[in-house]
């Protein structure tokens, strides 16, 4: 999957890409998605056979519609997608951070080759917003400095304020994400960083007014291979980021 070359050769292939075309279609008919109406995007073509051995020309815009290409997808229970679905807190006792905020800058980089609890001040204006000013911004956690070799398999999980000897899955609150890299053929470095919105995430687990929260990491693949450059809790316009 990780090697472009020879992706499409991969069984998994298929129903990997076939599942993100579902979940684009779960978006657009379910949450008033739309699709990109930029011209050149649209009229952008490709080359394929068609069942006759023919050689075709086939546009974005033809692709669009899964009715006009003959099929459709199976109506499954998705719990998720109900109004009313959302994770539950679990609330438990605290991790008592490894590293307290005012070690952050000496503390990291650090290599992620175990759990690891830190202690993330939070800055004082997104601790008394309103309503009005959480929809214009999003209280963001990020992961900055992220490193790793392109060839090895990376993931890890991301909790706050959770019990880091026994984290939470993902349909409690205090779970906030993960992160995932599928390994390549190359072995450069790849840097990136993560960030992940936790203004409803800290309203559920009743920590809004706190001054800081504890961001538990949990390697999963990759261990002692990727690097953590350091973490911070910003401010992200919803215009562009949420």
């Amino acid at each position: 999957m990780g090697v472009f070359y020879s992706a499409g050769r991969d069984p998994i292939f298929y129903a990997h890409h076939g599942n993100i075309d579902r979940m684009w279609y779960l978006w657009k008919n379910n949450f008033g998605g739309q699709d990109i109406t930029d011209t050149d995007w649209l009229d952008s073509s490709f080359l394929f056979y068609d069942e006759k051995q023919r050689l075709v020309r086939v546009t974005v815009r033809d692709s669009l519609d899964t009715a006009l290409l003959g099929y459709d997808y199976q109506s499954v229970d998705i719990p998720w997608i109900a109004p009313t679905y959302k994770p539950t807190p679990r609330f438990p006792a605290k991790t008592k951070p490894q590293v307290s905020s005012a070690e952050l800058s000496t503390k990291f980089p650090a290599t992620l080759d175990s759990t690891i609890s830190v202690e993330v001040a939070r800055p004082e204006e997104v601790r008394n917003r309103s309503d009005a000013e959480k929809a214009k911004q999003e209280e963001v956690l990020v992961i900055r400095g992220i490193e790793f070799p392109a060839n090895v398999l990376v993931k890890f999980d991301v909790y706050v304020n959770d019990d880091a000897s026994s984290p939470s899955g993902p349909d409690k609150s205090e779970f906030v994400g993960s992160f995932v890299h599928v390994r390549h053929r190359n072995d450069h470095i790849i840097k990136t960083k993560l960030t992940l919105g936790i203004t409803q995430l800290l309203e559920d687990l009743r920590a809004a007014k706190e001054g800081s929260v504890v961001v538990t990491l949990v390697p999963r693949n990759g261990e002692g291979k990727i690097t953590i450059g350091g973490l911070s809790i910003e401010l992200s316009s919803c215009k562009s980021d949420c």
